[in-house]
């Protein structure tokens, strides 16, 4: 019956996704894990090197205010397009869903 659905999308990967959907984030990651942006993306295990961050201050503070403006961006997009107007300080669930018939 749903032969055309797939649950895998060869484009959207995870490393594409946090690079070009979160710069921001990513430019944190490049520059906490001291390794070229090119080499973490191409090998997510290399992820694995914030665990040591997790409980620093100041990693926390940088990532809580980059998904705190990354919130504010899409708050801002919802409100533009639609007309919708969403609270900031809630927390944020989105799922996408890509439809290829």
């Amino acid at each position: 019956m749903f032969d055309c659905i797939d649950t895998y999308h060869p484009s959207v990967t995870p490393h594409r996704w946090l690079d070009q959907c979160n710069p921001e984030l990513s430019t944190l990651i490049t520059k906490t894990l001291k390794l070229e942006k090119a080499v973490w993306l191409k090998d997510l295990t290399k992820l694995e090197g914030l665990l040591p961050f997790a409980e620093n201050k100041a990693f926390r503070t940088e990532w809580a205010a980059i998904k705190q403006r990354n919130k504010e961006r899409l708050a801002h997009y919802v409100q533009v397009s639609p007309g919708l107007i969403i609270r900031t300080d809630a927390m944020f669930d989105v799922q996408i869903k890509v439809i290829n018939l």
